[in-house]
This record gives C-alpha cells, sequence and structure tokens, in this order.
C-alpha cells in the first residue's frame, strides 16, 4: 500500500526537508560532516527510538527491568542524541586525505 500511496510519500517531504535543512547548517557552520545521507539519518533516529517501543516488552522480560521509567527514558534519549551526534560530527581529514 505504501508503495502505491503518493499521499503517503508526501507526508514526509516535510519532515525530510527540515532534516535537510538542519544538517545543511550544521554542514555550514562545520559542526556537521559533508557526507551525511538523509536517508540513513532517517531510519537511523527511527530505528533506535521505534525498536526500544516496539519491542519494549520482550527487551523488559530479558533484562528484567522497566524501559519506560522516566530515568530510563531520559538515559534512552540521552543514547540516541549521543548516537545520531556521533554520526552527524564533523571529521577533520587527515593528512593523508583519509578521516581519523
Amino acid at each position: 500500500h505504501v508503495k502505491n500511496s503518493d499521499r503517503i510519500r508526501e507526508m514526509y517531504d516535510p519532515l525530510m526537508e527540515t532534516m535537510r535543512e538542519l544538517v545543511e547548517r550544521g554542514q555550514k557552520s562545520g559542526h556537521f560532516r559533508t557526507d551525511v545521507d538523509l536517508i540513513d539519518l532517517y531510519i537511523s533516529i527511527s530505528a533506535l527510538s521505534a525498536h526500544y517501543l516496539a519491542r519494549r516488552h520482550t527487551l523488559e522480560a530479558i533484562f528484567q527491568q522497566s524501559l519506560i521509567e522516566e530515568k530510563r527514558l531520559k538515559q534512552r534519549v540521552d543514547h540516541c542524541v549521543d548516537v545520531i551526534s556521533a554520526y552527524l560530527a564533523h571529521r577533520p581529514e587527515t593528512d593523508d586525505g583519509n578521516t581519523p
């Protein structure tokens, strides 16, 4: 159904445009790397959050702890920010042209 729906794709256009603008601002300021792939970025953000919530009951059973308590949710948000920030971070090139 998604493949045949123009409407669903159109719903993502504003989100992707906002992400593009934010990434471009970060790149222009020198804070973000220049080779950010917006699709990878979106999928990573989505996966880091959706999987946690969708599989919460299974993960709670495995790890024997609640994953929706305020402290745990904040820890998860902080983790997601760290992971995405590390992906976006500018990587100065070394002398041989490779990133460190």
